[in-house]
C-alpha cells in the first residue's frame, strides 16, 4: 500500500476505533470484579475445575470437595456430608448435554450429580 493510501485508510478509520475504545471503557466500568476466598464461604482457596450449568450455578472442585455457588454464597459437598462422595478433592467437572453434572477425583472416582442426587460409579478393572 502506497503511504498515501495509508494515511488516507487511517484518517478514515480513526474516528470509528476512537468510538469503539469509548465504547468498550463504558462497557468496562460497568462490570464488577470480586474476589471470593475462603473468608467469604469458599472452603478452600485451590480451586482445580470450574464449570457452569443451565440454572445458572458456578460449579467448582477444590480440594476440599463440590462448591456451588450462586452469585451470593457457596454450598460445599464433601464427605461429612455427601456420601457418594469419598474423595474430597475433586479435580475435573464435566456437564454433559442433558445437564449431568460429572464429578471426577483425584483418586480416580465418578460421581454423577442429576436432579440433585448424588451417584457414585464403580468400574472393575480388566479381566478382573
Amino acid at each position: 500500500m502506497k503511504p498515501k493510501h495509508s494515511f488516507f485508510l487511517l484518517f478514515c478509520l480513526l474516528p470509528f476505533c476512537l468510538h469503539s475504545s469509548r465504547d468498550s471503557a463504558a462497557v468496562a466500568g460497568r462490570h464488577v470484579l470480586d474476589v471470593w476466598k475462603s473468608e467469604r464461604g469458599l472452603p478452600s482457596n485451590s480451586v482445580f475445575a470450574l464449570t457452569h450449568d443451565r440454572a445458572g450455578y458456578l460449579w467448582l472442585g477444590t480440594w476440599d470437595g463440590l462448591v456451588r455457588f450462586d452469585g451470593k454464597s457457596f454450598r460445599a459437598f464433601a464427605r461429612a456430608n455427601t456420601p457418594a462422595l469419598r474423595d474430597n478433592m475433586i479435580k475435573t467437572l464435566c456437564l454433559d448435554r442433558r445437564g449431568t453434572l460429572w464429578i471426577g477425583s483425584y483418586q480416580g472416582e465418578l460421581v454423577s450429580l442429576r436432579h440433585g442426587e448424588f451417584r457414585r460409579h464403580r468400574f472393575a478393572a480388566p479381566g478382573v
